[in-house]
């Protein structure tokens, strides 16, 4: 099934485990012993970071071919495995990914006094989620993990995130509600019910907007995932697997291949973002901690060019095409709209949100272009660096 994937082999599956076991570690140590939660989720973001450029020794640069790739069929009543494998691209962005993590929780420290736990464990889980979205070779498992990347992404340290963790694993969900422990004026805590997706906003954000903030990332991300995840089971339904070789050699019809194009187009924008659909980008930075704007500018972003060079633009080369007109205006107008509105910021995070915005829709541009697709991933690795520096560097932030 992987014949077409390069013969090399490597053991990728140890920067993902890493973070999973750094994560469960921390739930065994009490509250009242910080410093051990601390060391742990800070040498284990640490050992991720120094074997993630292991296989760039043995990596192959002459070659666009996935490489170091392992299968496992997790699936065994359907043609669905769970492919990881990486290439130039997706290498430097797991790299990207464990250096940030560790910035993150030092970024942190002071926050964890009381709820280091579950900063460690929102942390690391995160981690997880990001390396696992761009080694992942199958469709389907690529919609599943950058849908989850949002759940520990804005998460902070006050109850809200604690009682929903507690009550997620002792209660579960109740008719797609989770149960939650909300303060009153009193002090005490009294049960109540909140989406699941809600929860995880902003417990370490410091304005009142974060709940709002949250509604919107939830939002929408949930209505661009609902055409992804159609557009996959078209695909699943025609050729009978979600393996990426077979998709991409699969010769589907103009009309089918405009209409899964607008599918993953849909989700992806929303992660770029592109204009209209930024307006969650904005609020999120702006309500996040210091940690989660820092992965805001530096991650996730990311993840809606890496869909688009991965899988939109390979397997419907097409619809790509007819498309490009399309993609160069309203990237040009993302890049004026964002910049003239950044000018007139006052606010850090602002800033850097909306100097987000038209830098990734730059990346957009260059990606579409065809002749500039190689610069493109440049531009938005280098994207990350002056942005997760300023954020984390500057006191002045939130």
């Amino acid at each position: 099934m992987l014949e077409h994937f390069c013969e090399c082999y490597s053991d990728l599956s140890g920067p993902i485990l890493c973070p999973v076991l750094g994560s469960i570690t921390p739930l065994f140590i009490p509250n009242s012993r910080i410093r051990p939660i601390r060391l742990i989720g800070l040498c284990a973001s640490l050992i991720t970071f120094l074997y993630s450029p292991v296989p760039r020794i043995q990596f192959d640069p002459s070659t666009a071919k996935s490489q170091f790739v392992e299968s496992l069929r997790w699936l065994p009543y359907e043609n669905i495995n769970l492919d990881l494998g990486i290439d130039g691209i997706s290498l430097f962005f797991v790299i990207l990914t464990t250096f940030l993590i560790p910035i993150c929780i030092l970024v942190g420290w002071s926050g964890m006094r009381s709820y280091g736990k579950e900063y460690i464990t929102a942390s690391l889980i995160r981690e997880f989620l990001m390396i696992a979205v761009f080694r992942m070779l199958d469709p389907l498992l690529f919609y599943v993990f950058p849908e989850s990347v949002p759940i520990p992404m804005l998460c902070g340290a006050e109850h809200l995130l604690f009682a929903g963790i507690k009550l997620f694993l002792c209660r579960g969900l109740v008719h797609g509600y989770l149960l939650e422990l909300r303060p009153t004026t009193t002090g005490q805590f009294r049960f109540g019910a909140t989406p699941y997706s809600t929860i995880i906003i902003g417990v370490w954000g410091s304005r009142q907007r974060k709940i709002k903030a949250a509604y919107q990332f939830f939002l929408y991300t949930l209505l661009g995932s609902v055409f992804m995840l159609l557009a996959i089971l078209l695909i699943l339904l025609q050729t009978g697997t979600t393996d990426l070789q077979i998709s991409l050699t699969t010769e589907f019809s103009e009309r089918r291949q405009i209409f899964l194009w607008i599918a993953s187009f849909a989700s992806f924008a929303v992660k770029v973002p592109m204009v209209p659909v930024h307006i969650w980008l904005p609020e999120a930075h702006v309500e996040a901690p210091t940690a989660g704007s820092v992965i805001l500018a530096g991650i996730p972003s990311k993840l809606g060019t890496h869909g688009f060079l991965r899988f939109s633009i390979p397997m419907f080369p097409e619809a790509t095409l007819c498309s490009t007109p399309f993609i160069y205006t309203l990237s040009a107008i993302a890049i004026i709209y964002t910049s003239l509105t950044t000018s007139r910021q006052i606010d850090l995070k602002k800033i850097i949100a909306y100097s987000s915005v038209a830098h990734m829709n730059l990346v957009t541009i260059g990606m579409f272009s065809r002749a500039a697709a190689v610069r493109s991933p440049i531009l938005s690795y280098g994207h990350t660096r002056p942005k997760h520096v300023c954020r984390a560097c500057d006191p002045s932030t939130y």
